[in-house]
């Protein structure tokens, strides 16, 4: 009889235990801090749109840097277009943030016409996501603006979405949704859709990889002090940039400059012939230029629309490393042309085809 009251009061006690810790477990979960969000980003950051007098598939929009949610190249769409987003929901609060947890309420892109600021469409993320739930058990997106931005064979622009797997990110392990903004079709893949590069668009990567400071002795230094030596200051690379879009954001035949309005040259012929309203920004404080100039340009031909009238480029002291050399020797660098001829294109080339994937979208 004691035995049994004894092993009576021990279950007792092992039970309230046991409530115990299911009761702490369920305050520690709970008490998680959460970081809640309403991001907006849409056209009122836009303070000046102009398309080329020459060119009217070239064009500039100048955005208000101090509007914290601002616009920036990275948003622009071909046939000038722009994508903007209404985020809303949130996130925990860790100190890993890898392992933070977003919880999403809302998440659309909107797409704005350039010039009117019309919505041309609006895209539901999260309704494209609960379609594929199961396949996306244990992924996370991995950031609510699509990773990558392509213009198809067909013309369609080919949105895509990131998703990780928590426990196998470091192997590579991630799943991605795309979207033909065009057709409304979306389909999940294990790879990321690349657009494949014509024979021009080659060429034109091969010409903006000029501006690319890996092929030079001293590399950025040397970068800065090429722009410096031709009347161009850059504290910030976002100062002053020339870049052919990327196989994340890449649409064919574009070249995009970003720069302070300080760096806007008094005297252009060739720059406000073309863009005559940018005189009215130059020195201005609080905003930033971004050009997108199509007719595959070469890199002597973008660069000089920032030389002031009556300056020739300056190369001083520009030297190519022999690790991007054709001959495995460091060469002084005095043109465009030198560089074209001493730089070993085929690496160039060799690593377009290395960012190169391709998924049957059939």
């Amino acid at each position: 009889m004691r035995n049994e009251k004894k092993r009576t009061i021990t279950w007792i006690v092992l039970s309230s235990l046991l409530v115990i810790v299911v009761f702490i477990i369920l305050i520690v979960r709970n008490s998680v801090e959460w970081r809640y969000f309403d991001t907006v980003i849409n056209m009122d950051s836009i303070v000046h749109v102009e398309v080329s007098l020459l060119n009217e598939d070239d064009i500039v929009f100048i955005v208000d840097t101090e509007n914290q949610l601002h616009i920036t190249s990275r948003y622009y769409l071909p046939n000038h277009h722009i994508f903007g987003k209404r985020h809303v929901g949130r996130v925990s609060e860790t100190e890993r943030q890898r392992d933070s947890v977003t919880q999403r309420q809302q998440l659309d892109i909107v797409i704005y016409d350039l010039f009117t600021g019309e919505i041309v469409k609006e895209i539901n993320v999260l309704e494209m996501i609960e379609e594929f739930k199961e396949s996306l058990d244990g992924y996370q997106l991995v950031n609510s603006s699509p990773l990558s931005i392509h213009m198809l064979e067909s013309g369609d622009l080919y949105l895509q979405w990131r998703f990780s797997n928590s426990k196998t990110w470091r192997e590579g392990n991630y799943q991605y949704i795309g979207l033909n903004s065009d057709t409304g079709e979306f389909l999940l893949h294990d790879n990321m859709v690349t657009t494949a590069l014509t024979e021009n668009e080659r060429e034109l990567a091969v010409q903006m990889s000029f501006f690319g400071e890996r092929w030079m002795e001293d590399g950025i230094d040397d970068l800065n002090s090429f722009y410096l030596n031709n009347g161009i200051t850059r504290y910030e690379i976002r100062d002053f940039s020339i870049s052919q879009r990327n196989f994340y954001s890449y649409f064919p035949n574009t070249v995009t400059v970003v720069l302070s309005p300080d760096n806007l040259p008094m005297e252009s012929e060739n720059l406000y012939n073309r863009f005559p309203g940018l005189r009215d920004f130059q020195g201005k404080d609080g905003v930033r230029i971004n050009l997108v100039l199509t007719a595959y340009p070469t890199a002597e031909e973008v660069f000089e629309l920032f030389m002031e009238d009556g300056h020739e480029v300056v190369f001083d002291g520009l030297i190519m490393s022999s690790d991007h050399s054709i001959d495995g020797e460091e060469h002084e660098i005095h043109s465009f042309e030198d560089y074209l001829r001493l730089r070993d294109i085929d690496t160039v080339r060799m690593g377009l085809d290395e960012e190169q994937q391709s998924v049957d979208l059939d």
